[in-house]
């Protein structure tokens, strides 16, 4: 029998293990061989026939994708010309919409007529001011001796046929006809050494002046009523005044 080594107390027993019989280690195992996958069969050469269906088959696709690209193509070119046009006719219509409805009050030039073949023109820029169509009191003088008075403030117009007077305020559309108050549809303006009466005044008010709206020409022409007419100024007007054209689109009143 094999005998055992006696084990001292509080002798560690060694971790070596115990000798294998006959003293061999065991023989190692040879590694497992990777598995080659099978060969794929080489494809068959193709016919001369599936060549050429083949290649008809390209052909096919290629020419149906150029016409897909050329629709494409044609698509986004009317699209892009349906679309600058439809923004150029709008633009047109804000454009001239806004023109007319903006430059109403500035389309209308005044025109004093002095004889049946001289006139004189005030330009439309020169007399249409922030509030409007306006008469600059120099203008009326070249058709009739009026007197002005005042300073940069205040100033009288007269007539001095029959006395009758009209005293305005820079910047105020209430004005006194013979010591009546009016009320104008827009003030009165000092400019440039120069009294400006909205259109209202020559076209409503004063009667020795006969007024009238010249659509084809934009003007307003004014000029030297009638002896009949009398040379007064009306505190009260029995009929409306001359209304300023377009005056609808324009948003403005008839002394604007």
């Amino acid at each position: 029998m094999e005998q055992r080594p006696i084990r001292k107390e509080g002798q560690k027993q060694s971790a070596r293990p115990a000798a294998r019989p006959n003293g061999k280690r065991p023989a190692k195992r040879p590694p497992a061989r990777k598995q080659t996958p099978p060969p794929r069969p080489k494809p068959k050469p193709l016919t001369p026939e599936q060549k050429q269906r083949r290649a008809e088959m390209l052909r096919r696709k290629q020419a149906r994708a150029r016409r897909a690209r050329k629709r494409f193509a044609l698509s986004l070119l009317v699209f892009l010309t349906f679309y600058i046009l439809l923004s150029a006719i709008v633009f047109a219509i804000f454009f001239i919409s806004f023109h007319n409805v903006a430059g109403n009050d500035a389309l209308y030039a005044v025109s004093i007529k002095q004889t049946e073949k001289r006139s004189v023109l005030y330009a439309a820029d020169e007399v249409n001011l922030d509030y409007g169509l306006y008469v600059p009191v120099s203008a009326l003088e070249t058709l009739h001796d009026l007197t002005l008075t005042g300073d940069d403030t205040s100033r009288t117009i007269a007539i001095r046929e029959t006395g009758d007077t009209l005293a305005c305020t820079d910047g105020s559309s209430l004005v006194f006809i013979n010591g009546t108050p009016v009320r104008l549809g827009a003030p009165v303006v000092f400019k440039n050494g120069d009294c400006y009466l909205p259109a209202e005044a020559v076209t409503g008010y004063m009667r020795l002046f006969s007024s009238t709206y010249d659509d084809e020409s934009r003007q307003l022409v004014i000029a030297l009523a009638d002896e009949t007419e009398g040379y007064t100024l009306k505190s009260q007007t029995p009929e409306p005044p001359v209304e300023y054209p377009e005056i609808e689109s324009s948003g403005t009143t008839s002394g604007e």
